[in-house]
């Protein structure tokens, strides 16, 4: 299983998703990892 990456955001409080999907580094992780 691939190793995933944990990133908090305190100042984001719940709306942690918009600063999450606005990385670029989280596609390219999806993209390297697949389920087999």
């Amino acid at each position: 299983h691939p190793n995933p990456k944990l990133t908090v955001y305190p100042e984001a409080r719940h709306n942690s998703w918009t600063k999450t999907y606005d990385n670029p580094e989280l596609y390219e992780w999806f993209l390297k990892h697949q389920r087999k």
